[in-house]
């Protein structure tokens, strides 16, 4: 299948791709748009652009959403790099300006937990 984002990398789009091709689709192929690219025109999933299949939602980076929706949480060390992406892909005045958030998982389950994160940008 094809996975689509914008260009211009960064770590959530770095480590989504990473993610992809190791533990949800091992023949997955990866295209890159420019960021106006009008998503409803794309021929397959998209991630962490404007309008995405896949993309932050709430306090969450697109990693995180993809480790959700493919049931990943267990794993605590994908929950580690998860956060870890959180953090870093908003910019320094933005995450500093946002309240300290815990990336929890729910008796129900519907979120992941870091224990050793105390603050998420998302």
């Amino acid at each position: 299948m094809r996975w689509i984002t914008r260009r211009n990398i960064h770590v959530d789009r770095t480590s989504c791709p990473w993610l992809i091709r190791k533990f949800i689709d091992q023949q997955a192929e990866f295209m890159f748009v420019d960021r106006d690219a009008n998503v409803a025109s794309l021929d397959g999933h998209t991630f962490d652009m404007r309008g995405a299949e896949y993309g932050h939602e709430d306090e969450k980076c697109t990693f995180q959403v993809m480790l959700e929706r493919h049931g990943l949480c267990e794993d605590p060390a994908l929950v580690e790099m998860a956060a870890s992406s959180a953090t870093r892909t908003c910019p320094p005045v933005e995450c500093a300006a946002r309240k300290p958030a815990a990336w929890t998982r729910s008796s129900a389950g519907s979120s992941c937990q870091s224990p050793m994160i105390t603050k998420s940008c998302y």
